[in-house]
């Protein structure tokens, strides 16, 4: 769990809530799974949290999206303007469609592409030809959007928490930009770190929310 995570997941819960549904959590990682009730009938909404706009999900060992099928509604939460978060529902259908064409067009560029490589596709328009445009624009496909308030302390990418000093979060992106630029090397970092959990766990047999992976570099 990064260190905007718990935060988002709770903007996340606000935001359906104020869609008219009772919400309640489930067992497992906190906040990431929430039982749905509305006019009587029960649902399940998965929620996904960014920190640079970039919506990932993991694969299972023979390729297929871990737990996606599980969901009613995909509820994205990312950081916003300072204090704020945005929050996207989609439907189940509509994040597939995305990520499977994502998918494909990574495989004819790299066919030897990991059956359990995470698959990232970003909720803003990503330009030009290259596999990590396919699927972009998620956020047009919403079927709402909410911006909530942040609960607590938010620290920004690449803070550490022993010192914590006070910065300003991104702002809130324009619809015609493209945040979702070239990632990161600390973006990169991560991504590793999320193959090796999905590695392990499917090696352990378990979930990959219990993988903590810890990295200790000797030069």
């Amino acid at each position: 769990m990064y260190d905007n995570q718990g935060s988002l997941r709770e903007a996340a819960r606000t935001a359906i809530d104020k869609q008219g549904f009772s919400s309640g959590l489930t067992k497992g990682a906190p906040g990431a799974r929430l039982i749905l009730s509305k006019n009587s009938q029960t649902s399940l909404a998965l929620v996904r949290t960014s920190s640079d706009r970039w919506v990932g999900w993991m694969r299972t060992s023979n390729g297929a999206w871990r737990g996606l099928d599980d969901g009613d509604l995909i509820v994205v939460a990312v950081l916003a303007a300072e204090g704020q978060a945005e929050v996207f529902g989609f439907d189940r259908a509509t994040i597939q469609a995305a990520f499977d064409a994502n998918l494909a067009a990574r495989r004819a560029r790299n066919p030897k592409l990991s059956l359990n490589a995470p698959i990232f596709v970003c909720l803003d328009h990503v330009a030009g030809d290259a596999a990590r445009s396919v699927g972009s624009n998620l956020k047009a496909k919403a079927l709402w959007r909410a911006v909530v308030p942040l609960a607590g302390r938010v620290m920004t990418q690449g803070e550490q928490p022993e010192t914590r000093p006070r910065v300003k979060e991104p702002q809130a992106h324009s619809a015609t930009g493209n945040p979702c630029g070239q990632k990161s090397s600390e973006e990169l970092k991560n991504d590793l770190a999320d193959r090796v959990r999905a590695d392990v766990a499917a090696a352990m047999g378990v979930a990959v929310e219990k993988i903590t992976i810890e990295i200790r570099v000797t030069l």
